[in-house]
């Protein structure tokens, strides 16, 4: 045979991806004809295909070399150099190229492709748009200028480059693939997953489209579907690491925190310093309520990217849940200096210094609560504690037992200008027992005002000092014909009358640490003459049916027919809940079962507050040990009680 014959087979053979039997032929035509251009070019392409770009640019290169201006010789060397990420070579030969061959769209396209490789965006569109405009219907150039388009911010231009190409290419993958993404840059998520949904049903093995549906999932808050979506991924993509961590957050979001802990040390066997997988494994493991193991992980996060104000925050409440508040200060104080216009750092850097006992500084920092999302913010200017003939709304925020515990202040607000209060209506009959309020208003709309103060700036803008939080307890006060009215219905109660609160509001996010599961108050209600009254409320209260002298909460309407109840007991034994509070506020006495990791207000390591002189804190030793402090409480009771 002669060498075109050969040439002609071993091309046949090569086109229907038989690369041996081509490549044998193309040695045979070498072998007879040494530096046969053509053969070198053609084996040159075969060894890129195959990845040995340097042998393949070897061959083009001597192709080359014979024939200089030959295009298809200069464009197989341009996409070797671009194998290589050596676009600024692999521009100069498509230009070469595309000068031999300027008719040739696909010449414009290559150097196109070769200009975006180096960032050069502006040239890149020229280039792609010449190619367009040598064959309008030219799918892969379109395709390509809509990427850029996108990558440069032109979302809007992108997708109507990528409709066009969609309406030459219908079932192409990477076109519905492309213009998804588009259409997710300009929020469209739900068009975007019809795209990426039909690309993946169309290509099955395209893993690009198939992790863009997943991630258009998470964006849509279809977590449960993203899950399922990354699973399906991560087979036939194992090894990324960049995967495994989106799992993790979405199963972190679906409440599956122990997944997304073996998820991410599946991430972090594959790269062991991956500060965002170490991010989510911290979170992980405070979600599975171990901040011993958050805490190592975020030293980590830090040291690897010490300007991550999130980590230094995150640290500081890893600490606090371990109940070491004195260490948090300097890593939220650290978040602080990163992210000093962050409302929630700032509130938490707060709650440490007032919690380490710090209240000046405390203080400042406790107002960028009000800048937080969801707080009450009024148009009106806040009042800044000046003696002032215009009035002044004070608004209650937060919980009700933070209301309780800073209404106390609003008497000596209301000494120095008119003032009404804002507050839940379950508070309202017994705030209006405060003197020199003017009015005490519930719902909407409000009474007129000039000035607002959230209630708990009271401190703050008043000035005053940890030492005469106490001065005017008892601020409270119960209505004496409802007192004697809950004493007749106790009176026949043998021994001491001792109520009993065991569980918060379960939407507060603490509430798991800080309610007490009722099985474990055994200890406590078995203390012998004690006739023991349950104020729980809520769903909580189901589980203390029957096993209290007297069960009070189907007779409570309001905090103040609590406040009547609580006057008529010898002592409330109550979880960080209103209840403590009240009782504080009333003045009477009250035992608070406090969580290791301890609220601000309660400071560190004693048994009393100076909110409250009437109270005694039991404190648990360790997070989640309610049986020594249940022992420790019964105990108490019990010595209390033989005297009685």
């Amino acid at each position: 045979m002669d060498i075109s014959t050969i040439l002609r087979q071993a091309t046949a053979h090569h086109q229907a991806g038989q690369l041996g039997p081509a490549q044998a032929l193309y040695r045979q035509v070498l072998a007879a004809v040494p530096g046969q251009p053509d053969a070198l070019h053609l084996l040159g392409v075969l060894a890129h295909q195959t990845g040995h770009h340097p042998e393949a640019e070897a061959m083009i290169r001597q192709a080359i070399a014979t024939a200089p201006q030959a295009a298809a010789f200069q464009v197989s060397l341009g996409h070797v150099l671009r194998a290589q990420n050596r676009a600024s070579e692999a521009e100069a030969a498509y230009r070469v190229a595309a000068r031999a061959q300027p008719n040739a769209a696909e010449n414009h396209h290559n150097l196109g492709m070769a200009l975006r490789d180096q960032g050069r965006a502006a040239e890149a569109e020229t280039a792609f748009r010449q190619a367009l405009r040598l064959h309008r219907d030219f799918v892969a150039a379109r395709l390509d200028l809509g990427n850029l388009l996108l990558e440069t911010g032109r979302a809007k231009e992108s997708e109507a480059c990528l409709r066009a190409a969609l309406r030459v290419a219908p079932a192409n993958p990477h076109v519905m693939n492309a213009l998804g993404l588009a259409l997710v840059w300009q929020g469209q998520h739900q068009a975007a997953l019809s795209l990426f949904d039909e690309a993946v049903r169309v290509a099955p093995a395209y893993q690009n489209a198939a992790v863009n549906r997943a991630n258009c999932l998470v964006s849509l808050e279809q977590f449960e579907d993203a899950a399922a979506a990354f699973d399906a991924v991560l087979v036939a993509l194992p090894d990324d690491v960049e995967l495994r961590v989106a799992q993790a957050r979405v199963l972190l979001r679906l409440d599956r925190a122990a997944d997304a802990e073996a998820a991410l040390h599946e991430a972090l066997a594959r790269a062991p310093e991956h500060a965002g997988a170490l991010h989510d494994l911290a979170q992980a493991c405070a979600a599975r309520d171990r901040p011993d193991l958050a805490l190592d992980y975020l030293q980590q996060v830090c040291r690897l990217t010490p300007d991550n104000a999130e980590a230094w925050y995150e640290m500081g409440l890893a600490y606090r849940d371990l109940g070491r508040w004195p260490e948090a200060v300097a890593p939220h104080a650290e978040a602080v200096r990163l992210s000093p216009d962050d409302a929630n750092i700032r509130s938490c850097y707060a709650y440490a210094l007032l919690a380490h006992g710090d209240f000046e500084n405390g203080w400042r920092e406790f107002r960028w609560r009000v800048k937080k999302p969801g707080n009450v913010r009024l148009r009106e200017p806040e009042w800044d504690g000046a003696p002032t003939t215009q009035t002044v709304i004070i608004h209650a925020e937060q919980g009700v037992g933070d209301t309780l515990q800073f209404c106390r202040f609003i008497p000596q607000a209301a000494a120095l200008a008119r003032v009404v209060v804002a507050c839940p209506p379950s508070l309202k009959t017994l705030l209006q027992g405060l003197p020199n309020v003017a009015e005490v208003a519930v719902g909407k709309p409000v009474p007129a005002y000039d000035l607002h103060c959230p209630l708990m700036s009271l401190p703050a803008v008043l000035g005053i000092p940890r030492e005469r939080f106490a001065e005017t307890v008892p601020y409270l006060r119960a209505d004496p014909g409802a007192v004697v009215r809950w004493r007749a219905r106790l009176a026949g109660l043998p021994g001491r009358r001792v109520g009993v609160v065991w569980a918060g509001n379960p939407v507060y996010p603490a509430d798991r640490k800080r309610s007490v599961p009722f099985e474990k108050l055994a200890p406590l209600l078995a203390v012998p003459r004690v006739s023991f009254v349950s104020l729980q409320m809520g769903d909580a209260a189901t589980a203390g049916h029957g096993h209290f002298a007297f069960d009070a909460a189907k007779l409570i309407g309001d905090y103040a027919d609590t406040a009547a109840l609580i006057e008529a007991l010898d002592l409330l034994i109550s979880v960080d809940t209103s209840a403590a509070h009240l009782a504080g506020a009333l003045g009477r006495p009250v035992w608070l079962l406090n969580r290791a990791d301890t609220d601000w207000r309660w400071l560190l390591e004693r048994s009393d507050t100076p909110w409250y002189p009437t109270m005694k804190i039991f404190r648990q030793p360790v997070p989640g040990d309610w049986h020594s402090v249940i022992q420790q409480v019964a105990d108490a009771c019990q010595q209390e009680s033989a005297s009685f």
